[in-house]
């Protein structure tokens, strides 16, 4: 999933368990189209191996899941999950 991130934040936990990334951004169709106004987070270890990529103004190539309204980001796609 490619996406291009509007705007990034770290949070932190409700539990107090850590922070996570909170970023609003779009989702890059294949079709050359795009959702707008989308929420994406992500949390522990998947936060840890992206931080330093999530900001504002950047287009990433990642791998992620829908999880109701909210886009959970797992990591960086791979280089051949993007050729498939």
């Amino acid at each position: 999933m490619k996406i291009k991130l509007t705007s990034t934040e770290t949070r932190k936990s409700a539990n107090g368990k850590g922070n996570y990334t909170y970023a609003k951004g779009s989702i890059l169709k294949q079709d050359g189209t795009t959702r707008e106004n989308v929420t994406f987070m992500a949390f522990g270890a998947q936060r840890d191996a992206l931080k330093s990529r999530l900001r504002a103004g950047r287009t990433l190539d990642v791998k992620a899941v829908f999880d109701g309204g909210v886009v959970k980001l797992l990591g960086l796609a791979t280089p051949a999950a993007a050729a498939a």
